[in-house]
């Protein structure tokens, strides 16, 4: 492993309590504002594109494509739970797909997703244990509320 992966994977550890945080306690007003930023903030030190393979998230967030299928599989398309229409929602209807189609490049949204999963996964041991912590962040991220600090983001960072 390189040192680049090592530094990747502690920035992303570090990232683990404040979105569990989010959604864990009923904190309101500017500390959940500040834990808010804080999550976006620490996805955006990766530098993501806009469209991404899954080859590219691999390198990136060292997150494997196999990771990846078995969390879209189990987490995002399982049988219907109480999240459903909030994780197919913002995970493809908000990203213009449709779940029984192929799906070629990941949108930064999508990625995002795939990210706060990754997050969860840590705290957790099974799939369903992960699915009403994704749907109760998928609530507080929202695709909408993304996209305004992504566009943001890019303003800032594009010199």
């Amino acid at each position: 492993m390189s040192v680049k992966n090592i530094t990747a994977y502690a920035e992303a550890s570090t990232t683990t309590v404040p979105v569990m945080e989010v959604v864990m306690t009923g904190t309101s007003g500017h500390k959940k504002l500040a834990l808010i930023n804080e999550v976006y903030q620490n996805f955006f030190l990766y530098n993501p594109k806009k469209k991404m393979t899954r080859i590219e998230v691999r390198d990136k967030f060292g997150i494997s494509r196999q990771a990846l299928y078995d969390w879209q599989v189990n987490v995002i398309d399982p049988v219907p739970h109480d999240y459903a229409v909030i994780i197919r929602g913002e995970f493809y209807t908000k990203n213009g797909c449709r779940p029984t189609k192929t799906i070629r490049g990941l949108t930064i949204h999508q990625v995002f997703v795939f990210w706060l999963i990754y997050q969860v996964m840590k705290l957790v041991n099974t799939y369903k244990q992960a699915i009403p912590l994704l749907g109760r962040l998928l609530e507080v991220f929202t695709k909408e509320d993304f996209d305004t600090r992504f566009e943001a983001w890019k303003s800032n960072y594009s010199v």
